[in-house]
């Protein structure tokens, strides 16, 4: 059998018997000149590619009727259509490779200082292009982005809530008449000493009623706090106000950047439902090539799991429960699998085809909706209600 070992000296060619004890052959060796040519070709070898002159090399040693043995099953394909037969034998790869490394130097000539010089370059050199590859994936980028979203989230709501808190020992009834943090957290910011409400007229907060504020700041069970103090709590309100500026146009970042690598998944699921499907999948091209079935439950694994220890009933939806189309159904698991076989189409036309501009997803989209609307009037059962006048609801099986 003849197999192919890579090494970042050069590409060796070794003929192995049959038995447990045969003896290894070195048939032929392919030496790399330069260091530029060996990161070359063992990049494309990383990427399941073979180029011209390795491709020539190995023609010139493997015959038509003999099978050269790779350690990659998609290599395999690659130099089929090379019209060279291959096959994937990891374990004879790693006996050979344990063979081989000893004698390495040997084989190539090489000094040890050489050879570790050699192989510094080359780990050092494809792993930054392929971190260069990672930051052209736009993708990665999204991912990043909703991760950071969901952070802001959090410590937005966190830091409103201690400032409630904090304030509400001073006017405690102004949380219970605004309940949106940021009008509450504005609101504070403008009043400061509830003893302020007196002297401010109506035209100057547009955050909340004038008028209602100033009655219960004057029968407020609030104790009195220092100039100091309401001044620590306009600095935090002030970092909280920046981090929810900036949340705002985190999302307008993330809606450029969605429309730009997936329109289509952005048009059927809007930005945030379609941003976590992808943090869930792990990247646009995990997503389209998983099938709409395991699309419908991406973010219910654990309920999923459960329900199959259990026997229970597993879940119908996940992330997709939280796209318009779904949460504003009346039968939700029809239209997260009808949604779910969509976007898995969306998907892939948006990874694998070139000019898209989100038509697709417009489409099924508006042909989702329809459905949606038809379903307003049917139950989780399938059952039609229809009311007549002067009698009892007529009702039908669907």
């Amino acid at each position: 059998m003849l197999v192919m070992h890579e090494s970042t000296a050069g590409i060796l060619l070794c003929r192995v018997g049959d038995g447990e004890n045969s003896e290894i052959k070195i048939v032929d060796k392919y030496l790399f000149k330069e260091n530029k040519e060996a990161v070359n070709i063992l990049s494309e070898i990383k990427n399941h590619r073979i180029n011209d002159e390795l491709c020539g090399f190995l023609k010139k040693n493997v015959s038509e009727d003999e099978y050269l043995i790779v350690n990659d099953k998609e290599l395999v394909k690659s130099l089929g259509e090379k019209a060279i037969k291959a096959k994937e034998d990891l374990i004879l790869q790693k006996k050979l490779k344990m063979e081989i490394e000893t004698r390495i130097l040997k084989h190539f000539d090489l000094t040890e200082e050489e050879f570790r010089n050699k192989w510094r370059y080359i780990a050092d050199n494809i792993a930054t292009d392929s971190l260069h590859f990672q930051v052209k994936e736009f993708d990665t980028m999204v991912i990043q982005s909703i991760k950071l979203y969901d952070d802001l989230e959090k410590d937005v709501n966190m830091h409103s809530m201690r400032i409630k808190e904090w304030y509400g020992l001073h006017f405690p009834e102004l949380s219970n008449l605004i309940e949106n943090n940021e009008k509450y957290l504005r609101a504070v910011d403008r009043i400061g000493n509830r003893e302020n409400l007196s002297k401010m007229e109506d035209e100057e907060c547009s955050e909340f009623n004038m008028k209602k504020v100033q009655k219960l700041a004057k029968n407020s069970v609030g104790s009195d706090l220092k100039d100091e103090d309401i001044k620590k709590i306009k600095e935090d309100i002030a970092c909280v106000l920046s981090m929810i500026t900036y949340r705002t146009e985190l999302v307008s970042y993330l809606t450029e950047k969605m429309n730009e690598i997936a329109p289509n998944v952005t048009e059927l699921l809007g930005v945030m439902v379609g941003s976590r499907l992808l943090v869930k999948a792990g990247s646009l091209s995990a997503l389209s090539k998983m099938p709409a079935s395991t699309i419908q439950i991406l973010g219910a694994e654990k309920a999923l799991f459960n329900a199959l220890r259990q026997n229970g009933k597993t879940p119908k939806f996940g992330i997709l429960f939280h796209a318009p189309l779904v949460s504003n159904c009346a039968n939700k698991g029809r239209m997260a699998r009808m949604l779910a076989a969509k976007t898995a189409i969306a998907a892939r036309v948006d990874y694998y085809k070139k000019d898209r501009d989100g038509a697709l997803g417009k489409k099924y989209y508006e042909q989702l909706d329809k459905k949606r609307q038809k379903m307003q009037d049917v139950g989780s059962k399938g059952v039609v209600v229809r009311k007549k006048t002067g009698s009892k609801p007529k009702v039908e099986k669907r």
